[in-house]
This record gives structure tokens, sequence and C-alpha cells, in this order.
């Protein structure tokens, strides 16, 4: 249920979207399980849709991030699916 764009970054940054849930939808969500996140094209709009891509999603992790917050990202991203899921999504 999760596409992942750069699957072999090996940076703090990760770009996905969740099949089927529009992005700006999905971001609010997180947002709501105090989770920031960044969703639209990301100043690459020609790319995106160069690639089929209609925005996504954007995580950013760095030094101060733990595993704590690892997985509690990974909480969210399943709740978020479940969420929407049962709204017909």
């Amino acid at each position: 249920d999760v596409i992942l764009y750069n699957p072999k970054t090996e940076g703090g940054i990760i770009a996905f979207n969740l099949k089927g849930i529009p992005p700006h939808d999905a971001v609010t969500f997180y947002a709501d399980q105090q989770i920031a996140l960044r969703s639209g094209y990301h100043c690459a709009e020609l790319v995106s849709r160069f690639f089929g891509i209609n925005g996504c999603l954007r995580a950013s992790f760095y030094l101060y991030n733990n595993k704590a917050d690892v997985e509690r990202f990974l909480e969210v991203t399943r709740a978020t699916i479940t969420y929407f899921r049962r709204k017909g999504f």
C-alpha cells in the first residue's frame, strides 16, 4: 500500500505515496497524529508530472530523530491507510 519513490536512499528524506490516497488528504491525517510531513510537488512539478506522479508525501529524518520516532511514523502510516480504506479510498 506504500509507493516508495526513493527506495535506495541513504539519506534521511523519503518520498512516498499511499496507494489510492491523495497526498494532501493523507498529510492532514498525519498532522492530526502530530507527525509533520510535506505534500505536493516539492518545487518539482514538471518532474513529478513527467513520471506521472500527482504529488507525493515527504518525510525527513535527522540526527535528533530516534528509533521511537521511526516506529511512530510507521504506526501512523498503517493507521492512515486503515482510516482511508474504511472511507472507501
